[in-house]
Parts: C-alpha cells; sequence; structure tokens
C-alpha cells in the first residue's frame, strides 16, 4: 500500500480501489474497526474523484455499511444504504438489479433496527424486480425468497416463511439438483423454520442432510460443518436429547475456535449454542462460565450499549437464575429489558425471552404482583405474535399461570395450564421434557383447587419423565419431587411425602448450599409434613433466616413460618402487641 502511495499519491484513484480491497479483507478477518477506517479513506478518495452522488461509490460506501453493521452502528449502517440506494435510483431507476441489491442491504439495515415491517417492504420489491428481471424460477429469484423468508419470521409469520422456503428450495433443486451445495443455505434455513415451530424431529432429518452437503463439499472442519452442527445440537435440545445436544454443541465450538480463536466475535454465536447445551444438562455453573465469556466477547467487540450485547447479559441472567443468585438474575435481565425496549420498543416480540427472566426472577423472589404485570405483557405480546397454539404462546401461558398461582387465583392459574398441556402436547409430545413442566404446573394447580387426588398421578408423571431426562440429583428433579411431596402431604400421606421431600432438601443443598432460598422452600413444605412438635420446628427455624435474608422480614413465607408452632420472632412478637 505504502508503494502505491508513493508511486501514486495519497489521493489517487489507484489507492482508493486499492483501499476498499483492504477494507474488504479486514471484514473477512472480523476486523472490522480497521474495516470501517479504510472504507472512510476509500470513499473520501472516490468523492473527490467522482463527485459525492457517483454510482461508482456505492461499492465502498456499502462495504463501509457493512463496517457498521459489524460493529453494531446500525443506524449509520442505515443512513449509508439509505444513500446509496437514492444514487442506484437515480442512476439505474427503481426496477434495476443493481437497486434491488441495495434493497435487500437496506432491509438489513431495518431489521437490525427492529423495524421488521420496513424490512419485509423492502425485501418484497426486491424480489418483486427479481422475478420481471429473471423470472419466478430463477436462482436469484430463490435467494430473494430466502431473505424474505427470514424477515417473515421475524414478525412471527412462521407458515409464509416455511412455504417461501420451501419454493426457493425447490427451484434451487430443480436447477442444480436435489444435494448441490448450492442448495444448502435454502435447507439450513428451512431446517431452522421446522425448529421455530417445534417440529424439532423435521429439522434434524434436514440438518442431516445439510451436513452430508457441507462435509462432502468443504471437509468435516470447515466452518459451514460448525455451523450446521450448532443447528443440529438445538434441534436435539427440542427433542430432548440434552446428552447429543452437548456433545454437538462442543463439536461445532472446537471447529469455531479452531477457525477464529475462542475470543474472536465469530466464536459468541457457537458459545451461546454451548452454554445451552450446558444448561439443558444440568451444568448451571459451566452454562454460567460461558454465558459470561460469551459477554466479555462481545462487550469487547461491540461496547456495552450494543443490541447483541443486551441480549447476551438476559442469557446470561437466566443462568444466574439455573445457580439460584434471583438478586443478580434479576438486576441483569432488568437491564437487559431496558436496553431491547429502547431498541426495539416496548410491545416487541424481540424483549420475550428478557421479560420471561424478569417475571422468573420476581417470582422467585416472592414479587408477585411485579411477576404478574411481566408475565401479562409476555403472554399479551406472544399471542399476538405467533397466535394461541405456538409453543412460544405455551411458555408465555406457563409463566402466567405461576404469576396466577402466586397471587391466589388458582382456578385461573388451572386454565391456563390446561391451555398450555394441550399445547404442549399436541406439539412437543406426550415424554417431551417441557411437557412434564406443564404437568407439573397443572398438578401444582389442581391442588391449590382443592383435587390433590387429580394432582398426583400428573406430578408422578412428570417425576418418571424428569428422572429418565435428567436423573435423581438434577435441581428439575428435586422441584418435581419436592412438588409431589405437598401433594402427598394435602392427601394425608407425610411418610411418603417426608421421603421425597427430604431427598428434594438434600439435591439442593448439595447443588446450591444451605442457605440457598430453595433449601428454605423445601424446609417450609418439610415443616408441614411433620406433626406439632419438635422437628416441625426445627425445620420452620432453619427456613426462617434463610427466607428472611431473601425475601425480606414482612414476606408472606416468613409470616407462615413464624405461625408455626415453636416460633416467636421478634416480628412476631410485634404483631402480638
Amino acid at each position: 500500500m505504502v508503494g502505491r502511495e508513493y508511486v501514486f499519491g495519497a489521493s489517487h484513484i489507484t489507492v482508493g480501489v486499492t483501499l476498499g480491497l483492504i477494507a474488504d479483507a479486514h471484514g473477512h478477518l472480523g476486523e472490522y474497526q480497521k474495516q470501517k477506517e479504510a472504507s472512510e479513506k476509500a470513499v473520501q478518495i472516490e468523492e473527490d474523484v467522482f463527485g459525492a452522488g457517483s454510482p461508482k461509490l456505492c461499492s465502498t460506501l456499502s462495504t463501509l455499511a457493512a463496517a457498521h453493521r459489524n460493529l453494531g452502528n446500525f443506524r449509520c449502517q442505515k443512513e449509508i444504504l439509505t444513500q446509496v440506494l437514492h444514487i442506484d435510483t437515480a442512476a439505474f431507476g427503481a426496477q434495476h438489479i443493481d437497486t434491488a441489491a441495495t434493497m435487500v442491504n437496506l432491509a438489513d439495515a431495518e431489521g437490525n433496527l427492529g423495524n421488521y415491517q420496513a424490512q419485509q417492504d423492502l425485501l418484497e420489491q426486491a424480489m418483486a424486480i427479481k422475478e420481471k428481471h429473471f423470472g419466478c424460477d430463477h436462482p436469484s429469484t430463490a435467494v430473494a425468497m430466502v431473505n424474505l423468508a427470514a424477515a417473515r419470521a421475524h414478525v412471527g409469520d412462521y407458515v409464509s416463511q416455511q412455504q417461501l422456503l420451501l419454493k426457493a428450495l425447490q427451484i434451487k433443486q430443480r436447477e442444480f439438483g436435489k444435494d448441490h451445495v448450492n442448495t444448502f443455505v435454502a435447507m439450513r434455513s428451512l431446517a431452522e423454520s421446522y425448529g421455530r415451530v417445534g417440529q424439532y424431529q423435521e429439522q434434524k432429518d434436514l440438518l442431516e442432510r445439510v451436513l452430508s452437503i457441507v462435509q462432502s463439499e468443504f471437509g468435516s472442519d470447515h466452518v459451514e460443518a460448525a455451523i450446521t452442527l450448532g443447528g443440529l445440537s438445538l434441534a436435539a435440545a427440542g427433542l430432548g436429547h440434552y446428552k447429543e445436544q452437548l456433545e454437538l454443541a462442543q463439536r461445532s465450538m472446537t471447529i469455531i475456535e479452531r477457525e477464529h480463536g475462542r475470543k474472536h466475535v465469530r466464536s459468541a454465536a457457537a458459545l451461546r449454542v454451548l452454554a445451552n447445551a450446558w444448561a439443558s444438562c444440568g451444568e448451571y455453573q459451566k452454562e454460567a462460565d460461558v454465558s459470561k465469556e460469551t459477554l466479555d466477547i462481545l462487550i469487547e467487540a461491540y461496547g456495552p450499549k450494543h443490541v447483541l450485547v443486551a441480549e447476551a447479559i438476559a442469557t446470561h441472567a437466566h443462568a444466574m437464575g439455573n445457580l439460584g443468585l434471583y438478586q443478580e438474575q434479576l438486576r441483569l435481565a432488568e437491564t437487559s429489558l431496558t436496553a431491547l425496549e429502547a431498541h426495539f420498543g416496548p410491545q416487541h416480540l424481540s424483549i420475550l425471552p428478557c421479560l420471561a427472566t424478569v417475571t422468573s426472577a420476581r417470582g422467585e423472589l416472592g414479587h408477585f404482583q411485579a411477576a404478574h404485570e411481566a408475565a401479562r405483557r409476555a403472554s399479551t405480546i406472544s399471542q399476538a405474535s405467533f397466535g394461541t397454539d405456538h409453543v412460544m404462546t405455551m411458555s408465555s401461558l406457563c409463566l402466567l399461570a405461576n404469576a396466577e398461582g402466586a397471587l391466589g387465583n388458582y382456578s385461573a392459574k388451572q386454565e391456563l395450564f390446561e391451555r398450555a398441556l394441550g399445547i404442549g402436547t399436541a406439539q412437543l409430545g406426550a415424554d417431551h421434557v417441557d411437557v412434564a413442566l406443564l404437568l407439573r404446573g397443572l398438578g401444582s394447580a389442581l391442588s391449590e383447587t382443592g383435587q390433590p387426588g387429580a394432582a398426583q398421578p400428573l406430578l408422578e408423571r412428570a417425576l418418571r419423565i424428569h428422572k429418565k431426562h435428567f436423573g435423581l440429583g438434577h435441581l428439575e428433579t428435586a422441584r418435581t419431587q419436592r412438588c409431589l411431596g405437598m401433594i402427598l402431604v394435602a392427601l394425608g400421606k407425610p411418610a411418603e411425602a417426608r421421603l421425597l421431600l427430604e431427598h428434594s432438601l438434600s439435591s439442593f443443598e448439595t447443588q446450591l448450599g444451605k442457605a440457598h432460598l430453595q433449601v428454605a422452600k423445601t424446609l417450609r413444605h418439610l415443616a408441614l409434613s411433620y406433626p406439632p412438635g419438635a422437628e416441625r420446628a426445627d425445620a420452620a427455624r432453619r427456613a426462617l433466616p434463610i427466607l428472611q435474608e431473601e425475601v425480606g422480614p414482612t414476606h408472606p413465607w416468613v409470616l407462615e413460618i413464624e405461625d408455626i408452632e415453636g416460633i416467636e420472632s421478634q416480628s412476631a412478637k410485634k404483631r402480638r402487641r
């Protein structure tokens, strides 16, 4: 580069062209700040030579926009691409194929900003131009269909997404052959769409075909193979095959780390998949470590205010909740929610996972009214975005059901869990691990509405599923044991209940520590399994200081424990006076 500047001068167009090529190279290497700086220099030279409105600037301006995108400067990306679109339209016309290409890039910027309707509008215009230029069954038109399908997914229109992807895949296969390398992008996108609607077996089957194609074409250690392995890991999770999920995630991460290094921004997505797999296997400390590693990488790459950082904070908050660190979970989740609402708006579907984490943390800490408000928001957004029978709606119904129950609205809790169980059984199958959570929730609701006899077989089914998937020492198994123990107390079977509650207590103490909130909750129920006397009072005394520390001295749980025979705390004495 120095030689060209010496020969031609620093402002010569040859230097500008070379800077543009260097910018592209920095982008491929993930050196986005250098990509931006080289692009800016190239644009300045080209503007001086050709003028600010010349179509000869469009390629370099697009590279500069890509640099801003890579750095998370989505508004700058949009501003630059809007300028490029004006140049293309003026130079070539609104129906030119180059104009369509710029529309696709601008649509990406709109999507990054959460402007999904604008994204769809641009992609529909671009596809119409391509259909006119190439025909409806041309491979270039198929690429436009894949892009538009992704936009449809952003607004939860998964039926339309799948229709577009199926058509795109048919075009590609007719043009190139059933398992040609040029078909795998559309095929992988279609597989992802299956996963979004809970069709995990179809997702797995299609991704295995994709993996065969990319391994045959690029080799088993190629990045495309790693991306596909990551998708297969998510499919295995949906099927409840958690050991396979972890093995696939680790294989994917090994390839990505060898290609880019573990601390590279392009490793963040694979790390996120790995954290999810550790969580599925109940390895919550490893989940937390990997989610924190992902967060640190994204902060280093994009800065603390980037939307991807906000999403990573929410993921790490979820890990904190799995470790039982509910105060930290709430702090992180609310930080993330504030940032996501500022970026997408308060009713956008992109805030759903974070709202769920806020709801969970509030509920665990006993903030029941606040948990109910967050759950109600999540349910409203989910049903508006996905419809009434989607697995995402199922999840939001569970959140709302638990929030209703915490407020004492047990009939509402039962009705919501019955709806959720209907969706889960239809979409996931009767023995899916997520269905076990629904069985546990409905069993709890039936007990609270005075039907413990109807609740017992549901809890026993849930416990069988959790034992099979997680084993006896897992925290989810412990939660289900505790819930079944509560049912047995209500049925007048305290000895059977104590066996379950004591095993549950041992699991919580071993994995979370003896001063944890889950330990106190279990001691509370264990106390009620004993008749009045020393054993009941001892369990209550052990629970009381933990509850006072975690939820505050005036919380209903604390007041209930204080009223158990043999406890006379200072706050109880004040109430008596």
